[in-house]
């Protein structure tokens, strides 16, 4: 880790740093015996990728845990953004890549500089594939640049859900996203996206993100009565992994407990996500503009819509087929 984002990990606890130690292993306790319930739902789309959305570090493949450079050598990004997704998703990924590249073009009218630094990275699993299918990965990463292929990494639980005390799939990527952000990137906030949902990052960037925090934030559809329950008996307040926004400290204390392999890494990975920042100063923020579920209409201000339909939005930035899309 830099000395910038272990400066950032070190806001959100209180007094010292050795708190980061103390919460992760408090976490592991309490995960010891797994988890099981969860979200997980799914829709498809057909689109196929033109130019790449911005290439983030698209010249490899990278595996946990990533190697830091130079604090110097960091580059700045206006977001970044980790899609989880499986090997054959592939119509998903594509929808979603086309939907980012048509919102940040609206961006691009607006703000051209937060638009060409909006990083967007699809998280990958290679582990267990065979290698037809990791070289499909391969070659979609060559034409889209914007793929994050971990080696070490399972592609997707099984069984799903896995047993307790297994390690979730999806909690790997999320970790091994957020080290690989906090390793090469300046930045205020991280989203976590599921690749059946939609994220409207223009309305995001230029009118969502400079009014939040930039610190110790959690935000997304996470209602009071929103809670999970693990098999230890730990209940936690979480935010629906169809896409939440994290600040850039609470990514890089995740990152640091995970590097130090803290932190159990249970199912489902949206409850595991709010579990691991219990102990800290992270704030857990509702906002009525995410949009999960059947029964939620979605608007030109929302900012994540689940199981979203084929629309999106048109040229002029109008959301367009507003309706989640039904099981």
């Amino acid at each position: 880790m830099t000395a910038s984002a272990g400066h950032r990990a070190r806001l959100l606890l209180a007094p010292a740093a050795a708190a980061c130690l103390l919460c992760a292993a408090v976490t592991l306790a309490l995960l010891a015996c797994g988890g099981s319930g969860g979200s997980g739902q799914h829709a498809h789309a057909a689109a196929a990728p033109p130019a790449p959305l911005h290439a983030a570090d698209s010249g490899a493949t990278p595996g946990p845990p990533p190697a830091a450079p130079a604090a110097a050598a960091l580059r700045h990004a206006s977001l970044v953004v980790a899609v989880t997704s499986k090997a054959g998703s592939h119509r998903r990924r594509a929808w979603v890549r086309g939907e980012l590249r048509r919102s940040l073009a609206l961006l691009a009218r607006r703000d051209p500089g937060a638009a060409a630094a909006a990083v967007v990275v699809f998280v990958v699993g290679l582990r267990g594939l065979p290698p037809g299918a990791a070289a499909n990965l391969s070659a979609e990463h060559a034409a889209s640049g914007d793929m994050l292929l971990l080696p070490d990494t399972p592609d997707a639980d099984a069984p799903d859900p896995p047993p307790p005390g297994a390690d979730s799939a999806t909690c790997l990527k999320v970790v091994r996203a957020a080290a690989w952000a906090v390793a090469r990137y300046e930045f205020a906030h991280f989203v976590r996206l599921g690749d059946d949902s939609f994220f409207r990052i223009d309305y995001f960037l230029a009118d969502v993100a400079p009014a939040l925090p930039r610190a110790r934030l959690l935000l997304g559809y996470c209602p009071p009565s929103l809670r999970y329950t693990f098999p230890s008996g730990a209940a936690v307040r979480y935010c629906s992994g169809m896409g939440f926004v994290l600040s850039a400290d609470a990514v890089a204390f995740l990152a640091a407990a995970a590097g130090e392999d803290m932190l159990a890494m249970p199912w489902p990975e949206d409850a595991a996500v709010a579990l691991w920042l219990a102990g800290t100063r992270v704030e857990t923020t509702h906002d009525e503009r995410f949009h999960d579920w059947e029964w939620r209409r979605c608007s030109n201000r929302s900012i994540i819509v689940h199981k979203h339909r084929y629309g999106g939005v048109d040229a002029a930035g109008v959301m367009t087929d507003c309706f989640p899309q039904t099981r």
